[in-house]
């Protein structure tokens, strides 16, 4: 059973790479609408996920050697591809003859505090996984308290665009995420019969938010996007709970799921860039075409992103294995 749990938690991460990329996407075409969907959860599963992994490896490290495994795996790769994206964004502002002092200041901002384009993710992730084990190791008792607390000042001031207090949202919500990931291990273990009731309850619930919403308030870790928070976290629950509880009745060993989602931190952090230079080289000439034409090429567009990230990975893993956290340090 381990095994298999842990694959569903490999395909769970796959799929939810595949929305990111998806949503990212999207934005590149104005003709094109993914109505709410992938945004609604897209993040919040990786989170969630987390949490699982927590669930069935408990970290048996001291503080210390956490924290430096952390450092390596996550906040190296952050650093590297938020500059990485800081460069090529000033660089694609300044060819367009946009750049100026508060282009520029944005971006340092972004680069230094609140998190340079998808790679932010990395950066929350550090933070919110260090306060879950904290928790952890001095408040075991208190974590799943603590996560309430963090759901309802996310609740309280979702809609807050303040710049500097948004990255604090976004680590509350990943740390309730992580949290409840770690509670839910039993739920995706239950029989198929309750698994698969629990499957068609929540996607249900998520396709009726979906419709309510129209697509237009769905909850997201983007900046000043956390519009009727009373609405869009149970649009946030069900959509990721449904899709988690999906890849529990997937076959086993669907190879191209499992390659994604083992390496979902390289197509994590290639795809802006690869969407960046497409939208620099050739994206404003696709706008001009129409609906149907925006379309096509998305869908060749989206399929050629997740396609591109398979080399750069086979790429990095072999010359550059550091750039994706695979350093030998001793710990």
């Amino acid at each position: 059973m381990g095994k298999e749990r842990i694959t569903y938690i490999d395909y769970t991460k796959a799929l939810g790479m595949m929305l990111i990329i998806l949503a990212h996407t999207t934005y590149l075409f104005p003709g094109v609408s993914s109505y709410g969907i992938p945004e609604s959860c897209h993040v919040p599963i990786f989170f969630i996920a987390v949490g699982l992994v927590h669930a069935y490896i408990p970290s048996n490290d001291t503080l210390a050697v956490f924290l430096r495994k952390r450092f390596y795996g996550i906040i190296i790769p952050y650093i590297v591809f938020s500059v990485i994206n800081s460069i090529l964004k000033l660089g694609t502002f300044f060819f367009l003859h946009r750049l100026n002092v508060f282009v520029f200041k944005d971006e340092m901002f972004d680069l230094l505090v609140n998190g340079n384009g998808p790679v932010w993710f990395l950066g929350v992730l550090f933070v919110a996984d260090v306060f879950y084990m904290l928790s952890i190791k001095y408040c075991n008792h208190w974590r799943f308290v603590l996560a309430i607390g963090g759901a309802f000042l996310l609740y309280s001031v979702g809609d807050c665009n303040n710049k500097w207090i948004y990255p604090i949202i976004r680590i509350l919500g990943a740390y309730s995420l992580i949290v409840l990931g770690s509670y839910s291990k039993r739920v995706f273990e239950m029989n198929k019969v309750r698994r698969s009731i629990f499957f068609f309850v929540s996607i249900g619930l998520w396709a009726y938010l979906l419709y309510l919403g129209e697509g237009n308030n769905g909850y997201s870790f983007r900046p000043g996007y956390f519009y009727n928070a009373g609405y869009s976290i149970p649009l946030m629950l069900s959509g990721s709970l449904g899709i988690i509880m999906l890849t529990t009745f997937l076959p086993r060993h669907i190879k191209w799921l499992e390659y994604i989602g083992n390496n979902s931190l390289c197509f994590l952090v290639i795809h802006p860039i690869l969407q960046m230079t497409y939208s620099f080289s050739i994206g404003v000439k696709i706008n001009e075409f129409g609906q149907t034409g925006q379309f096509v090429v998305f869908i060749i567009m989206y399929s050629l992103f997740i396609a591109a990230c398979v080399p750069i990975n086979e790429f990095l893993q072999k010359s550059y294995p550091w750039t994706l956290g695979k350093v030998k340090a001793k710990i």
